[in-house]
């Protein structure tokens, strides 16, 4: 249909001549209410945007004069993070003398930070040299997700232990059996006495 024919319709129904596919041959335009046309092609962007998953990079910054106890609560606050979907970006700052330490001794100590986390996480970047030190960009590792959810399991089988004094083979058994012993002499001790 030639242009001038779709604007003479398009003005009779009192609609407008939207242009869909500019690149196609021939062009491909439709008569209809641009305002429908628009409020429809919203609506499909926030459907699409919904499916889409933002990731950002949450960075934590770590010395290496920094105590055990602060690492552990930045690894945990880092798996929290990991778990929300985010990624990690671990600097291990360094000044002064620090900057020009044995790199092996800094990757050791990179290594053990990474180490502290409660859950298994893997290297998806780095180390990265950088001027105010190594930059590391860490994720969950996958395979490692079967491996914690056993844990977590027998964890929670010790806390039942725990709570039913009830025992059973192996250390645990044994250590209750060495504690009822020594015990037992003590009380025989007291009742001499009397």
């Amino acid at each position: 249909m030639p242009i001038a024919e779709a604007i003479k319709l398009a003005g009779e129904t009192r609609q407008d001549l939207i242009e869909i596919a500019p690149t196609a041959k021939p062009p491909v335009a439709r008569i209809m209410d641009f305002g429908r046309w628009q409020y429809r092609k919203e609506k499909e962007q926030k459907k699409a945007q919904k499916g889409i998953k933002t990731t950002e990079i949450k960075g934590i910054r770590v010395r290496l004069g920094t105590s055990a106890r602060d690492i552990a609560l930045k690894m945990n606050r880092a798996v929290a993070f990991l778990k929300e979907g985010h990624k990690i970006k671990l600097d291990i700052i360094l000044r002064g003398r620090e900057k020009y330490l044995n790199p092996v001794f800094i990757r050791n100590r990179l290594k053990h930070i990474i180490e502290q986390a409660p859950v298994p996480l893997r290297v998806m970047e780095g180390p990265k040299r950088g001027p105010r030190g190594l930059t590391v960009t860490l994720e969950l590792d996958k395979k490692g997700d079967a491996e914690n959810q056993q844990i977590a399991r027998q964890a929670r089988t010790y806390n039942k232990d725990k709570e039913n004094p009830v025992p059973q083979t192996g250390q645990g058994s044994l250590q209750r059996e060495s504690e009822a012993s020594q015990t037992a002499p003590i009380e025989e001790v007291a009742g001499a006495e009397h």
